[in-house]
């Protein structure tokens, strides 16, 4: 049997990307192992309790620090000599670095890495060209490098990071895909949706513009609620509905915070468990995000036949089909977004046609089982299958 170690920095990536893969290899006759960090403790339970292996390293963590990440290598490189595995596979940035080179000195010569993004990417000076010379380094160290979009592959090649045979893609990108039997607006209990929207205060006639993510600057707070406000005033029934854990990293505007905590027509939530449920209960979905690798807000949006409004971003500009399943507009600029949500929001037949397409193109081109079956593929080219 074929074993295969899966490493990230945060176990919660490792659950939240690889248990279903986990299910998928283990199903093809392969043993996946997982690799991670010490905390949340409740996403290691959760991948064993599905009942597969996770090794811990508690000097694995997210933040740098030369000496601590100097014994995590060391630890590591003793890890990998202990136990021998057919392919290493790493992601999230911290995992990248130290997995392939621990796997590199410790002789495993099958080493994958997955990019999901990359931190720096609107940076400039000294600290984009560090991070730009330590991606050069993990990327020449692994002998495939998946990228989970198209543009953010080709920011990559601009950057010299890497080749063009080595840096691949699956299909259309994707960091995971969205299951269209799970999110699909024709399986959702309508009460439940009621009920939802009553808990907000909210009757049959209002509407939601929605942004579901991480509320720091660089996913584009700032902008959206700059956008908004002035839209409030001409839309008294609209409602926009921030769903997410606010962050210190990434400081909003003064104005901007204020306006969340006390603007009529906004509402925050911190997190729902089914969030199905808030894109049913919305007529719009918008990410004017600064960076992605591939966002899998705009593709659950558009299973559940929201369309959506994101920008040109890297990733971002893959997840929408520009003018079919929403709109595309310049990152960091609330202007043109502002037009773009004054158009949907006054136009209902093309929120409802974008939103169709939307779950079109979702069931053509992001179903999981393409992306896992591409992943499998890749593995059975580098162990000669």
């Amino acid at each position: 049997m074929k074993r295969i170690c899966v490493m990230t920095t945060y176990p919660l990536s490792l659950e939240k990307f690889n248990l279903d893969i986990f299910h998928m290899l283990r199903r093809e006759g392969y043993e996946p192992i997982g690799l991670s960090g010490t905390q949340p403790q409740a996403s290691i339970e959760a991948i064993q309790n599905a009942g597969f292996t996770v090794r811990t390293n508690a000097w694995l963590v997210r933040q740098p620090h030369p000496l601590k990440d100097l014994v995590c290598l060391c630890l590591l490189w003793w890890f990998f000599i202990r136990n021998r595995f057919d392919i290493v596979h790493c992601s999230t940035p911290k995992a990248m670095l130290l997995g392939t080179l621990a796997g590199f000195l410790s002789g495993h010569r099958r080493r994958v890495i997955t990019v999901r993004g990359r931190a720096y990417e609107n940076t400039s000076g000294l600290k984009r060209r560090a991070f730009v010379w330590l991606d050069r380094l993990t990327c020449a160290l692994a002998s495939r490098v998946i990228c989970v979009s198209p543009s953010l592959r080709q920011a990559m090649l601009n950057d010299r990071i890497g080749s063009s045979g080595r840096l691949v893609v699956f299909g259309q990108g994707g960091s995971k895909g969205v299951n269209p039997e799970q999110f699909d607006p024709v399986q959702i209990d309508s009460e439940a949706v009621t009920r939802f929207r009553g808990s907000l205060g909210l009757g049959e006639a209002e509407k939601i513009v929605l942004f579901v993510g991480r509320v720091r600057q660089d996913k584009g707070i700032n902008e959206l609620v700059r956008a908004f406000t002035p839209l409030a005033d001409r839309h008294p029934g609209w409602r926009l509905l921030v769903l997410g854990m606010r962050e210190t990293v990434g400081a909003l505007e003064e104005e901007v915070t204020r306006a969340l905590q006390t603007h009529p027509q906004i509402l925050t939530m911190d997190y729902l468990a089914d969030p199905r449920v808030v894109y049913a209960a919305s007529e719009l979905v918008v990410l004017p995000t600064w960076r992605e690798g591939f966002p899998n807000v705009p593709l659950e949006a558009a299973a559940m036949e929201r369309p959506v409004i994101t920008t040109d971003a890297v990733g971002a500009i893959d997840s929408v089909e520009n003018e079919r399943t929403g709109r595309i507009v310049p990152w960091g600029r609330h202007e043109p977004l502002r037009q773009a949500m004054a158009d949907l929001m006054g136009d209902e037949a093309l929120r409802r046609r974008m939103g169709r397409a939307g779950r079109e193109r979702v069931l053509r081109r992001f179903h999981p089982d393409s992306i896992h079956r591409a992943l499998l593929d890749l593995y059975k080219d580098m162990l000669g299958q």
